[in-house]
């Protein structure tokens, strides 16, 4: 504080300041310093010295850059002097001013400052750790005093989720260690720590104190489970005045590699409630490519307005967020909770139904709706393209069909009459239209140039799913011109040859048809549907040939979705839509369907019949085995009953063999939905993978060393450990045995590891251009068309912590149809002095 600025700068209207931090200088600083051995006969500990260290106040706000808008203050030289409030990070700080007249004239400063105390300490924590891991605790500790400083350092860790301390399970040396450091010197502590089971994160305290000087640092870290959450779903559907018994088939509690973790009963008599449910996970989503930033503006929206449209459903979740505001580290804390949201999804989980309903009800809220709709808005738009168009990722080319989705996405909205948000994105919805129609007319006049009729044209998949996403804007933004000439012309072939259309197809040309020309063949396609389809008690209504693959247009959750919507739109009769809705809630996993895109469509075509959102619940009876659960269990306030919704769960310690079976007996007038869950850890080597899966990843480790004859790779085995300061190059073998759209790769990495490129951003390698993110736990790589092929991929990462690590697995799947997925066997790191 108190940087002075020349009066050449006094007229000044809005002065701006943006400080980052540069951790090497500081280090280049005091590494010079000599560094002394504590003495034998040092300082002894007493129960007063140990509570003078606990009383320590820690430095937390370690934030890296500090942006403010300074009060100016003119001293009697007509210099400007500010003070400014710094992150506490313990450092030497880059600061960059800003300053300007009314009449535009600006001037700008890069200079340098300085934070430091006389003793600091400064930890040298990893990102995140896993369980297993073993690992020394390092600090430095340094002394900017010109007289030799004795003293002692205390670590000290505590659960973040319920305060509690964890030393004992954590620590396998003494908490206190005492130091001593010559004048302007430095040394180094360290402990030895071990990462038990069953923790979600850590907070460490560690502290140093020597005569009248003092420091300290506090900061959460995540702890990553090394075992992967199965979820099993049994789904329930009973008719008025039926008894229905359902079991879970893997349920057992005398395994020895199952871990239980929770059992989930959700019963509702509008199954609208479950998409309301599932909203969350769009909103939270870890990812910012243009379909999840769609996402979670989609999510929003649909929250504003049944905010804004259903009082009686807002009262309710206004009582869910008056249960009290959540205090944990976990939820202040938003970079670490988007860690462990997307590493660890079932903590979010694991908290008490009555957490779970706070959580839901703050993201309900009205004012944090509305502001996490704008903020969507905004980055939505920055990510549009000059042209209109979308790419997955910022920096890619356009992606026609994420600029489809999210166009027939804002459709969707209109159809829900969910348009409060119309004035600020009718311009985005426009672009893409102008978009979408130059390129149909693009791609079909150099499909012309090529072949010398348009027959097949016409049967492209991709003009379907365009005429689908324009037909929600056929009387704001009509289809004109060449553009309406292709489209008549392919509404034309395919009415002549829809019997030879897949499921999904055949549900897009029903719905086409019926807004475009009001066609009576949209009524035969879904009469042919209705007597294709299996009718089954307990699955509902479905096709055995919609079956998930790896392409966009084949998704088994998307089209039963679409048909939902065709069978509504076209009034079909209440109990096939019924039990089209039956199957689609058979797929459900907990919280979410399998993708954010199939969560989406899910939400929709429930949602689409919602209106009805209070129906009695009363005369249900549940049991679990023989025993009834009781009404309270089932809805903890008066505001709740008579919802037609109810959730209860589980946790492992009140698991029994009873929760196998679940008897319900619904005494109602109208149909029960529901879902049955059992959810467990597994080891990954007992977790099955699809033996027809089209590809596979490998990853090999490989100590990067320089020699007289240049850069060498030598692979890593459990008999060459690394050392600190090694460098690594991670490899990654992929295969391929087919043309793969929209590959997510996570690679995750050793809490050993620091990686060295942290910018995410585009890249071309070995014959495919990809998005590559570096993550505090893993390196992501967003694949938006993997050609069949073997590739590899490689990145380097630097060893900075000594101990023993999981290298995790390396994960590789098709974004959008989660289930065709292939991993990498798990790996121990080995990092000595």
């Amino acid at each position: 504080s108190g940087i002075a600025m020349k009066s050449a700068m006094l007229d000044t209207d809005a002065p701006v300041a943006l400080m980052e931090s540069s951790d090497e200088e500081f280090d280049e600083a005091i590494e010079h310093s000599s560094i002394s051995k504590p003495e034998e006969n040092g300082k002894k500990n007493t129960d007063e010295s140990l509570e003078d260290l606990k009383n320590i106040k820690a430095r937390t706000n370690l934030q890296e850059t500090a942006f403010f808008l300074p009060n100016l203050k003119t001293n009697k030289k007509g210099e400007i002097e500010f003070e400014f409030d710094t992150p506490e990070a313990l450092t030497r700080w880059n600061l960059r001013l800003l300053a300007h007249t009314k009449k535009g004239i600006s001037g700008k400063l890069n200079t340098s400052t300085l934070t430091q105390k006389e003793l600091n300490i400064i930890p040298n924590a990893p990102r995140f750790v896993r369980e297993g891991d073993t690992l020394r605790f390092s600090s430095k500790i340094a002394n900017l005093t010109d007289k030799l400083l004795n003293g002692t350092t205390l670590l000290e860790f505590t659960d973040p989720m319920n305060g509690s301390s964890i030393n004992n399970e954590l620590l396998h040396t003494k908490t206190t260690q005492d130091f001593s450091i010559d004048a302007n010197g430095n040394t180094s502590i360290n402990w030895k720590i071990v990462i038990p089971e069953g923790l979600s994160a850590m907070q460490y305290k560690v502290v140093a104190k020597a005569d009248n000087f003092s420091d300290g640092e506090e900061k959460i870290i995540p702890v990553l489970s090394n075992r992967m959450l199965v979820n099993e779903s049994t789904p329930m559907w009973v008719r008025p005045g039926d008894t229905e018994i359902y079991a879970l088939k893997n349920f057992d509690l005398n395994s020895k590699t199952q871990k239980p973790f929770c059992v989930t009963l959700e019963y509702t008599s509008n199954p609208a409630w479950l998409a309301i449910k599932s909203l969350p996970y769009l909103m939270e989503f870890p990812h910012e490519c243009s379909e999840q930033t769609f996402s979670r503006l989609y999510a929003n929206s649909i929250a504003t307005h049944i905010l804004n449209s259903q009082p009686k459903i807002k009262a309710i979740f206004e009582s869910w967020a008056a249960k009290g505001m959540l205090q944990s580290p976990l939820e202040t804390n938003e970079e670490l909770k988007n860690i462990l949201i997307s590493e660890s999804p079932w903590l979010q989980e694991a908290a008490s139904e009555t957490e779970q309903q706070q959580r839901l009800g703050e993201l309900f809220d009205l004012v944090k709706a509305s502001k996490a709709q704008e903020k969507a808005i905004n980055k939505l738009k920055q990510l549009q393209m000059p042209s209109g168009g979308f790419p997955w990722f910022n920096g890619g080319k356009e992606n026609p069909f994420i600029t489809r989705h999210i166009l027939a996405g804002f459709g969707h909205l209109e159809k829900l009459n969910v348009t409060e948000q119309h004035a600020k994105t009718d311009s985005m919805v426009k672009s893409m239209i102008q978009f979408l129609d130059r390129e149909l007319i693009n791609d079909y006049n150099e499909y012309l140039k090529r072949n010398k009729t348009a027959e097949n044209f016409y049967k492209r998949i991709q003009l379907l799913h365009y005429a689908y996403a324009r037909s929600f804007y056929i009387t704001r933004f009509p289809v004109k011109g060449q553009s309406k000439e292709i489209l008549d012309k392919a509404l034309i072939y395919q009415k002549e040859n829809w019997q030879q259309r897949s499921i999904y197809e055949k549900g897009l040309l029903a719905l086409c048809l019926h807004r475009f020309e009001k066609s009576p063949i949209a009524k035969k396609i879904t009469t042919a549907l209705t007597e294709s389809a299996v009718q089954s008690k307990a699955n509902g209504m479905y096709w055995k040939e919609n079956q998930s693959s790896w392409w966009w247009y084949k998704s088994e959750i998307s089209t039963q979705a679409l048909l939902i919507e065709a069978f509504v739109e076209l009034e079909q009769p209440k109990k096939y839509i019924e039990g089209l809705k039956v199957y689609l809630l058979k797929n459900k996993r907990t919280n979410r369907w399998e993708s954010t895109i199939q969560t989406a469509d899910a939400c929709y075509a429930l949602l689409l019949q919602g209106n009805d959102w209070l129906s009695i619940k009363e005369n249900t009876v549940i049991k679990v085995g023989t025993e009834k659960i009781a009404a309270k269990k089932l809805s903890e306030t008066e505001k709740e009953q008579g919802t037609g919704y109810i959730k209860t769960s589980w946790k492992a310690e009140e698991i029994t063999e009873a929760f196998k079976e679940i008897t319900i007996t619904n005494k109602s007038d109208v149909t029960g939905y529901g879902g049955y869950y059992w959810q467990y850890f597994e080891n990954l080597d007992k977790i099955k993978t699809d033996d027809n899966n089209p590809m596979s990843i490998q990853k090999e480790l490989y100590k990067k060393t320089n020699t007289n004859k240049g850069t060498e790779l030598k692979i890593i085995t459990s008999k060459t450990p690394l050392k600190i300061g090694d460098k690594v190059t991670v490899r990654l073998l992929i295969k391929s045995d087919d043309n793969l759209e929209f590959v997510h790769l996570k690679d995750m990495r050793a809490a050993g590891f620091e990686p060295t490129n942290v910018l995410s951003s585009y890249q071309y390698k070995e014959r495919l251009r990809y998005y590559q993110s570096t993550k505090d736990v893993a390196t992501h790589f967003f694949i938006d068309y993997l050609p069949k092929g073997n590739y590899v991929l490689e990145y380097d990462v630097i060893a900075n912590q000594n101990g023993s690590f999981s290298n995790g697995i390396t994960q590789l799947q098709c974004m959008y149809a989660p289930e065709f997925s292939s991993h990498s066997a798990g790996q121990r790191v080995e990092v000595l002095e």
